[in-house]
């Protein structure tokens, strides 16, 4: 399933998409894109915060699960959407929510400031999973197969299989900013991850991995917030410096978009070339792939 971020209602779709624009304080805009097949690009929006019953304003991550509801991950707990209706999860009431993912049918794993929790849909439950006998903060989760999946972290990356866990750092200095992660996503046979110092593979068989950087006079774009895989191009979100590309067959990194607002927060695509992008503070930008050709913004 997708990652999905504020509610999209229009008479003019071929069905029915979502997005999500929420406002912080009224005056900050924190924009979530993804996947929309439309018929035109006439947009109504619909607002949904605080008072609408959502845990915070502050939201870091939205999750649509296989039955259909909307996942929302707030500073201060997570809350379930059906489209019409925002319900809290009380146990998890005060934590940061920073990930959601399914690895089958069962429940929801969640990624937070307090660790990693499972969510049995039938019993309704929330338990903390222990990962290598603690509760580490977590920032990104990647699902890989049935209760298998992986953690990553600001300590680097808890690889979990079957109630087994193994702990990857990537500089033996464990506050290194190679160890903290903000995205994972899989191609070719290897994981991605982005890092606050650079873009690093994992191969899934021998878990040996590569850390790539930009080169030194770019040394800024290393600061990676989140990825999308199109084919043979890695397109990668910076906190101050935009969008940047990275080739999967010659293994080397582009300058792409520096965009207005310079801290991209996710990147999703629509059609063959359209990207989604958006930012923190900044909206929704719209990006052709091919030419980096930017439309007027859609917020």
């Amino acid at each position: 399933m997708k990652n999905i971020s504020a509610l999209l209602t229009t008479c003019n779709l071929i069905f029915i998409p979502f997005y999500i624009l929420l406002f912080y304080g009224g005056i900050r805009v924190l924009s979530f894109p993804v996947h929309a097949i439309e018929a035109d690009r006439s947009f109504e929006f619909k607002r949904v915060d605080i008072s609408d019953g959502l845990s915070h304003n502050m939201v870091n991550t939205i999750y649509k699960d296989h039955r259909g509801f909307v996942w929302i991950g707030t500073q201060l707990g997570l809350d379930r959407f059906d489209g019409v209706e925002v319900k809290p999860v009380p146990s998890l009431k005060d934590h940061s929510i920073f990930a959601v993912c399914e690895t089958d049918s069962s429940g929801l794993w969640i990624a937070t400031d307090k660790g990693l929790f499972r969510m049995d849909y039938i019993r309704e439950k929330v338990e903390p999973v222990p990962l290598s006998g603690k509760l580490p903060r977590l920032t990104a989760l990647y699902p890989v197969s049935d209760d298998f999946l992986l953690a990553g972290s600001r300590e680097g990356l808890y690889i979990y299989e079957k109630e087994a866990t193994r702990h990857l750092i990537f500089d033996r200095d464990v506050f290194s900013l190679s160890n903290l992660i903000s995205d994972i996503k899989e191609s070719q046979g290897d994981y991605w991850i982005t890092t606050a110092d650079g873009l690093i593979a994992l191969d899934s068989d021998s878990w040996t991995y590569t850390l790539y950087r930009f080169p030194e006079r770019g040394k800024e774009r290393n600061d990676m917030t989140t990825l999308l895989i199109e084919g043979d191009t890695i397109y990668i979100g910076t906190r101050t410096a935009g969008i940047i590309t990275f080739h999967l067959s010659t293994r080397t990194f582009h300058n792409f978009s520096s965009l207005e607002n310079h801290h991209v927060k996710s990147l999703d695509p629509v059609g063959d070339s359209i990207l989604y992008v958006s930012t923190n503070g900044g909206g929704i930008k719209q990006i052709s792939s091919r030419t980096d050709r930017r439309d007027p913004e859609l917020y």
